[in-house]
């Protein structure tokens, strides 16, 4: 099943993070990450801005239905976009997170241009939203 546009859930998956040594503190970061699936379709606008992202692996650990479920949604076209806190003392505010179901492994891009990335989403989630409510 799809979720629905407006729809939320809230669910806990505890992760591991893996980062090349010295290129990305993760000391900082905080200890819940929040994540938005968005259709990948809607980012191609933003493709630019991956260039040269910073890469991260994420490996969740434990929960595996749920671990399933958000493969299968990732698997149908979305992408998770993770929300950092803007109360912690991070550079990242935002990372992209994919899945890749030949490979079984879930790959978040941390674009080096935050804040142009965070204002591209922000106009592509705007965008959409308009778009549903026109439909409606």
């Amino acid at each position: 099943p799809r979720p629905e546009p407006n729809s939320r859930s809230k669910r806990w998956l505890p992760s591991h993070v893996y980062v090349n040594q010295g290129e990305i503190l993760t000391d900082q970061w905080p200890r819940r990450l929040f994540m938005q699936l968005i259709p990948q379709q809607l980012l191609t606008t933003l493709v630019p801005l991956f260039r040269n992202s910073r890469l991260v692996q994420f490996h969740f650990t434990k929960d595996m239905e749920t671990l399933k479920s958000l493969c299968r949604i990732m698997d149908n076209g979305f992408a998770g976009c993770v929300h950092f806190s803007y109360k912690a003392s991070c550079e990242v505010r935002v990372l992209m997170l994919l899945y890749s179901s030949e490979k079984k492994i879930f790959i978040g891009l941390i674009p080096h241009d935050q804040s142009n990335f965070v204002n591209g989403i922000r106009r592509v989630i705007a965008n959409q939203q308009q778009v549903l409510q026109r439909s409606l």
